[in-house]
């Protein structure tokens, strides 16, 4: 629905009420998402999948994201990145969500079948701001 938005005015509205400043982003973000989800539906691996759509990463944004340095290093074609943008698109849309505590507790229970890093997980990422939140 957003894409068929003619208007980029209107498309600005949206990406503002979720604090993204760039329509361009914000598209990408909702088009990541639903790749995401259908590769869900499909029972498609998902935990070291290269996604075809990589994520653009925001650098302003109206609540905490990432560090410029996190920024360069985090890959955006791997599950981290998505995660991270479900994440601050969770605690706008539901402040108070127990997403972080959740998936902390499906990656601890699975930890001997997955690893971070084929996740795209950087070294202490739980210190970068999104997942602080």
């Amino acid at each position: 629905m957003y894409k068929l938005l003619k208007r980029n005015a209107d498309k600005k509205k949206v990406a503002y009420a979720f604090g993204i400043g760039d329509i361009e982003v914000f598209a990408n973000w909702l088009h990541a998402f639903s790749n995401l989800r259908n590769c869900c539906a499909h029972h498609s691996r998902i935990w070291n999948r290269r996604f075809v759509v990589q994520l653009k990463l925001p650098y302003n944004t109206s609540r905490p994201f990432m560090t410029s340095p996190a920024l360069t290093t985090v890959k955006q074609n791997k599950l981290f990145a998505l995660l991270s943008a479900i994440k601050y698109m969770v605690d706008i849309i539901s402040p108070g969500n127990s997403f972080k505590h959740r998936l902390k507790s499906l990656l601890e229970e699975n930890h001997r079948l997955l690893t971070l890093k084929d996740m795209g997980f950087p070294a202490e990422w739980e210190k970068l701001p999104v997942w602080k939140a």
